[in-house]
């Protein structure tokens, strides 16, 4: 005997599938658990290859339990020694000698909790912006899983005070960003 359906019956059959379609699809869509906004690759991009070993600038034993936060500067050429970390406008990665005093016993004096990334922001146009918050990402990425940090560690320094650095645009660029 074949079924039939009343006009209600349809329209439930047809919401009941659509919105399993929806779900499935949101759940192939969906960033990784854990994952910070803008941090996931577009659909059809592939992630980085991880490095079989740590880059030259992580590769050394830190106290993870120290540190407290990561914070992104403009670049201040002058006080490139005050970060830890610096990404050029090309994109490279550098860590400095502040870095690398507080890895040596009695190298800097008290127990720095911040980690300090300067970004040489504003240097280029729109897509020397987008790769420096790229590769600052990609960094920030690397310090959060080698220390046990969290997203919600890391800071832009105009979430802490009221000053424009980063720039607007850098903002921006890494509210998008997916680690490069």
């Amino acid at each position: 005997m074949p079924v039939s359906f009343d006009r209600r019956s349809k329209v439930l059959l047809a919401l009941v599938v659509s919105m399993t379609l929806g779900a499935g699809l949101l759940m192939l869509l969906a960033p990784e658990p854990g994952a910070a906004p803008g941090d996931t690759a577009m659909v059809g991009q592939s992630s980085p290859p991880e490095p079989a070993t740590a880059p030259a600038y992580l590769a050394t034993d830190v106290e993870p339990i120290r540190w407290q936060r990561v914070v992104i500067h403009r670049l201040n050429e002058t006080r490139r020694g005050d970060y830890h970390f610096v990404v050029d406008a090309d994109g490279t990665i550098q860590s400095t000698e502040a870095w690398r005093k507080q890895l040596t016993p009695g190298g800097v004096a008290g127990q720095p909790t911040e980690i300090n990334i300067g970004v040489a922001d504003d240097q280029g146009g729109a897509e020397t912006v987008t790769l420096e918050a790229g590769k600052t990402r990609f960094l920030t990425r690397q310090l959060i899983d080698k220390l046990g940090l969290s997203w919600g560690q890391v800071y832009l320094h105009s979430q802490l005070d009221q000053t424009p650095c980063p720039s607007k645009a850098f903002e921006q660029a890494w509210r998008n960003a997916s680690a490069i």
